[in-house]
This record gives C-alpha cells, sequence and structure tokens, in this order.
C-alpha cells in the first residue's frame, strides 16, 4: 500500500504537470503566482496588467479545468 501511494503520487504529479503546461499563460501564471509565491490577487493583478476581477476570473476558470482533468485520478485511488 505504500509503494502505491507512492505511484499514485507520482503519478497526480505528472498528470499536474501536464494540465499545469495546458492551461493559458495568464492562467497558469496566476494560479503560480498565487499558490506557489502566496501573492494575493490584488498583488498579481498590476502585475500582470489586468482588473484584479479578472486575475480572480483566470484562477476561478484554471481551477475548474485542474479539477476536471484531476478527477479521474482521485476516483481511481479512492476504489484502491
Amino acid at each position: 500500500p505504500v509503494q502505491l501511494q507512492g505511484i499514485l503520487e507520482r503519478e497526480t504529479e505528472r498528470v499536474l504537470g501536464e494540465a499545469l503546461a495546458e492551461l493559458p499563460e495568464r492562467e497558469r501564471t496566476t494560479l503560480l503566482l498565487h499558490y506557489q509565491e502566496g501573492l494575493s490577487y490584488e498583488a498579481i493583478a498590476p502585475m500582470v496588467g489586468s482588473p484584479v476581477g479578472t486575475v480572480r476570473s483566470w484562477a476561478f476558470h484554471a481551477l475548474r479545468r485542474l479539477r476536471a482533468r484531476l478527477h479521474p485520478l482521485h476516483r481511481e485511488s479512492d476504489h484502491e
């Protein structure tokens, strides 16, 4: 089971990387700045030259795309 968990984690990371790469650049940048760098949407907005509401929208759509892409993986691991 521990070995299987490691395999599932690596597969999730691989699929997440692929899914991030497929996002439009503005959505990917927004997510990385917010979740990886810890910046607020208010801080990101002037960096990308867009209103805060637009930045929030990009994040929302990006997360929706990622969830849809990762959902099958989580369903498979729930059954194990």
